[in-house]
């Protein structure tokens, strides 16, 4: 993972001449984590407001064998609230938030 998060930051500047081959090891690096016939994951990489990586790959549904895509949806649920009512109540305690 040292070596994504290393090639994460050096896609940052997509005007470098090494964008293209910053691209193609991205796209490398995550075809060995995730294989056509496993389930997958989506990945957006912005900077500056600007999309300058998306992909997908493996599985969306493995009953199907359906083919995960950057614009497929993921069921999260309702898993996101405890989050964040864990965060307004952290920065309230750190008093740059006050609740009435």
């Amino acid at each position: 993972m040292k070596h994504l998060a290393f090639t994460v930051l050096m896609i940052g500047n997509s005007l470098s001449p090494f964008a293209q081959h910053v691209h193609q090891s991205l796209d490398s690096l995550f075809k060995t984590y995730y294989h056509k016939d496993e389930p997958g994951a989506a990945v957006v990489i912005e900077s500056k407001g600007e999309i300058i990586f998306k992909a997908a790959y493996g599985l969306a549904h493995m009953a199907s064998s359906s083919p995960l895509t950057a614009q497929s949806n993921f069921n999260i649920g309702s898993i996101t609230k405890q989050f964040t009512a864990y965060s307004i109540l952290k920065l309230a305690s750190e008093n740059p938030l006050t609740i009435n």
